[in-house]
C-alpha cells in the first residue's frame, strides 16, 4: 500500500460514510437499505476471511452463499435502491439478476486468476499466485480439495503454510497450480461460469420483458463471457 493501512482503512470509512449520508439524502429506507447491505457485505467478507484464516474448505453452497453476501450483495443494492426510489416501473424486481452478475463475476475472477496465473510473478499480476499467499479460497481450489487423491495433502499443507504467513516460492506456487488443474479445479469452475452465463442471460431476458431492452447490459455480458 502506498499510504499505509492506517490512512487506507480511515479513507475506506470515510467514503462508506459518505454513501450512507448520500442515501441519507434520497430517503430514510434508502439509508436503511444500505445499512443492511453493507452489514451483509462484512459479514460475507469476514466468512471468506474465516476460511482463509483457519484454512477451513467450505462447501460450494456455502461459496456462493458468501459471494450473495458479499459480491452479490452490492449489486443487489443497486436493485434495491432503484426499487425504492423508482418514479418509473416502480414494480420492477432486478434482484435475481443483480445477484446473477455477483455470482458469474466472482466465480469468473477465480477462473482467470488461475488460468492466468504466472508462477514466480506474483509481484506483477494478480493471479493464483496472489490468491494462494493470502490463502484465499476459491471455487477451483474447493473443487480440486473435493477430489481423493494426492494433491490434495499437498494443497493441503500449501495453504498451511499460508496460514503462517510464509510466501509461497515460484516452485510451490507452480506445484499448487498443477494439482489444482490435475484434479480438474479449472475445467470444472468453467463449466460453472457457463452455467452462470446462460442464467445470468435468463435472467436478463426477464428482465427486460417488463422494463424494455438492455443493450448496454447485453454488451457488457457479451464482453466478459468466456
Amino acid at each position: 500500500m502506498v499510504f499505509g493501512i492506517g490512512r487506507t482503512i480511515n479513507s475506506a470509512n470515510i467514503v462508506l460514510l459518505k454513501a450512507v449520508q448520500a442515501a441519507m439524502s434520497l430517503s430514510a429506507n434508502a439509508a436503511t437499505l444500505l445499512t443492511n447491505r453493507l452489514i451483509e457485505g462484512h459479514i460475507g467478507q469476514g466468512v471468506d476471511l474465516r476460511w482463509a484464516n483457519q484454512t477451513k474448505i467450505p462447501t460450494e453452497e456455502e461459496y456462493f452463499t458468501m459471494i450473495d453476501g458479499k459480491t452479490g450483495g452490492l449489486f443487489v443494492l443497486v436493485a434495491e435502491l432503484m426499487h425504492s426510489e423508482a418514479t418509473v416501473n416502480k414494480d420492477l424486481d432486478a434482484k435475481t439478476l443483480m445477484k446473477n452478475i455477483g455470482r458469474f463475476l466472482h466465480v469468473r475472477d477465480d477462473y482467470l486468476n488461475r488460468r492466468d496465473a504466472e508462477p514466480g510473478q506474483c509481484s506483477k499480476k494478480f493471479g493464483l499466485a496472489e490468491d494462494l499467499n493470502q490463502g484465499r479460497i476459491s471455487l477451483p481450489l474447493i473443487h480440486a480439495l473435493s477430489r481423493r487423491g494426492h494433491h490434495r495433502g499437498r494443497l493441503l499443507n500449501i495453504l498451511q503454510q499460508c496460514k503462517l504467513g510464509n510466501f509461497l516460492s515460484p516452485e510451490l506456487q507452480k506445484l499448487a497450480s498443477d494439482d489444482i488443474t490435475a484434479a480438474g479445479g479449472l475445467e470444472y469452475t468453467r463449466g460453472v461460469i457457463l452455467c452462470l452465463q446462460n442464467t445470468l442471460d435468463e435472467s436478463l431476458t426477464h428482465t427486460e420483458e417488463k422494463a424494455g431492452s438492455n443493450w448496454i447490459l447485453r454488451l457488457m455480458k457479451k464482453r466478459l463471457e468466456l
